[in-house]
C-alpha cells in the first residue's frame, strides 16, 4: 500500500492521520514518516477489517430497531 492510497483509504473511512495513530497506538509522527519509509505492511489488511467492522455494527445498529427486547 503506497502512502497516497493509505492517505484515501482514511478519507474513504474519515479518519484522520491523527485518529488512526490513536486508533492504533502509535505516535502521529510514526504514521506521518510512512510518507517517505513507506506504509507498515500490516495496515491494508488492518484497514480492510476496520471497514468491514464498521459496515457490521451500521447493519447491526438497523437490525436492532427492530428485535424486540
Amino acid at each position: 500500500m503506497t502512502y497516497e492510497m493509505f492517505s484515501n483509504k482514511l478519507k474513504e473511512l474519515n479518519l484522520s492521520k491523527e485518529d488512526f495513530a490513536k486508533l492504533v497506538n502509535m505516535h502521529y509522527h510514526s504514521v506521518a514518516n510512512w510518507s517517505t519509509r513507506g506504509v507498515a505492511s500490516w495496515v491494508e489488511p488492518f484497514l480492510l477489517y476496520y471497514e468491514k467492522s464498521k459496515k457490521l455494527d451500521e447493519v447491526l445498529n438497523m437490525v436492532d430497531k427492530y428485535v424486540k427486547k
